[in-house]
């Protein structure tokens, strides 16, 4: 099974944006950085390997963002010329100053993770799936990557971590 999504963050050194191409093997997630090709296959830059026994948790999460954007002058100033003459261009011109917010909702496929050289430093790795109807194939990776993580067989320093980092009540409930 693989996918390709949008890095968002993670990584001290790579910006956003860039293309990362994931799989599971039996044993890690592998995060490969890629460059598209319009033919062959695509061109690795870099790849990560998170071992699955290391994987504290991973799924699918989604988050809702506001995203301003400026406002078309022009567009908005011939639309109004149109309807409306000159006075409707200068108008409509004048509308089109300044910046509306728009609410959009954006997948998140989210790793948590221990690794070996801090095992005591929670990392996590974040990819923007998408969320309209062409992303399916990325949330459905995402969601049963999380079930593959979660059946897994966890580290002793995943055991540890969560043993001394999350205390859970008589309840079930954690107490942060």
């Amino acid at each position: 099974m693989k996918a390709i999504m949008i890095y968002r963050s993670g990584l001290p050194t790579r910006p956003s944006k860039e293309l990362f191409e994931l799989e599971i093997d039996s044993c890690d997630l592998i995060l490969s950085q890629i460059e598209l090709k319009a033919i062959g296959k695509n061109k690795v830059i870099q790849s990560y390997r998170i071992p699955l026994m290391n994987i504290v948790e991973c799924g699918f999460v989604s988050e809702q963002e506001f995203i301003e954007k400026d406002k078309n002058v022009i567009g908005r100033g011939l639309a109004g010329g149109l309807l409306f003459g000159p006075a409707g261009m200068v108008l409509g011109g004048m509308s089109g100053i300044g910046n509306k917010k728009k609410k959009t909702t954006v997948g998140l496929f989210v790793i948590t993770y221990l690794s070996e050289n801090s095992p005591d430093e929670l990392r996590s790795f974040v990819l923007e799936t998408g969320w309209n109807s062409r992303d399916l194939t990325n949330i459905k990776f995402a969601k049963e990557a999380g079930k593959i993580s979660a059946a897994a067989t966890k580290s002793s320093m995943v055991n540890t971590y969560l043993n001394h980092y999350v205390a859970t009540n008589q309840d079930g409930s954690i107490t942060l």
